[in-house]
């Protein structure tokens, strides 16, 4: 996961949380799929993690293909 602390992130990127929302899925599973591939950054001092909404969609559709 990169760390991107000096950079905005897009008004459109999901945290954790948001991501599980649209994923329909627990939290904890983000956090397993950042480990397994899911592209992900840290921003900002507290080092939150930021999903890029078309990574979250290319990660779920390929991972519905296995």
């Amino acid at each position: 996961m990169r760390k991107l602390s000096s950079l905005t992130p897009n008004p459109d990127d999901l945290t954790v949380v948001q991501a599980a929302e649209v994923a329909k899925v627990h939290p904890s599973t983000i956090r397993r799929w950042l480990n397994e591939g899911l592209e992900g950054y840290r921003w900002g001092r507290g080092g939150r993690v930021m999903i890029r909404p078309e990574a979250l969609a290319k990660f779920l559709e390929k991972h519905q293909q296995l």
